[in-house]
């Protein structure tokens, strides 16, 4: 099954966001530690904090495009349906 562009798009940034979290934890803790650990580890928790938000931010486009393309379906279908009740009220006239 081919995937989409705005899939392939989307699983990019998401395990970009992952590498940036990885990375991004260690250079805040790093950059911190001379100051102590205390102000370093509550730091690097709010840079994952921040960072896990983000990430859910692009999971919430997949899920809505997801939900797009099934109501896009399901319009389709409907349309089919009206036409096809339509043509048969015409036929029974």
């Amino acid at each position: 099954m081919q995937e989409s562009l705005f899939n392939k798009i989307l699983s990019f940034l998401h395990g970009a966001s992952v590498a940036f979290i990885v990375l991004g934890t260690f250079a805040t803790f790093t950059y911190f530690s001379p100051f102590g650990l205390a102000p370093a580890l509550s730091l690097s928790f709010v840079f994952i904090f921040i960072s896990l938000v983000i990430i859910l931010w692009i999971d919430s486009f997949e899920t809505k495009r997801a939900s797009f393309n099934e109501m896009k379906k399901q319009t389709e279908i409907l349309e089919r349906m009206e036409k096809t009740l339509h043509d048969k009220e015409l036929s029974d006239n």
